[in-house]
């Protein structure tokens, strides 16, 4: 490429598609904040359609790409055991005995109702 091309490449104005996608990009970054950083750009496209913002969900996509805009994965949290609603509290009594010799302790637990 010549030089007096690419300068005259640089001086020439934005396009209107160019326009458009700087023009989207507020409104890209205002959707997902406003949910707290969770939206991808499935909802984020589907909240700019549901206030009136004609736009393709690839082009949501692309932008928020540009921008840097990852979303928090939030994972549902698990417990790993299901308490009883009937179960009484139960009592743990720690015993400490030598082994033989008192080389070593021993910790033992006792539960009881």
């Amino acid at each position: 490429m010549s030089k007096s091309g690419y300068y005259d490449w640089e001086k020439r104005p934005m396009s209107a598609t160019e326009q458009r996608r700087e023009d989207l990009k507020p409104l890209v970054g205002f959707v997902f904040a406003e949910s707290g950083r969770i939206y991808g750009h499935r909802r984020a496209h589907a909240e700019l359609r549901r206030v009136g913002v004609e736009v393709d969900d690839e082009l949501v996509r692309k932008l928020m790409r540009q921008m840097g805009l990852v979303p928090v994965q939030l994972k549902p949290r698990r417990g790993l055991t299901i308490a009883e609603k009937t179960a009484a509290p139960v009592r743990v009594c720690g015993v400490v005995a030598g082994i033989g010799g008192g080389h070593g302790i021993a910790m033992g637990t006792f539960g009881g109702r």
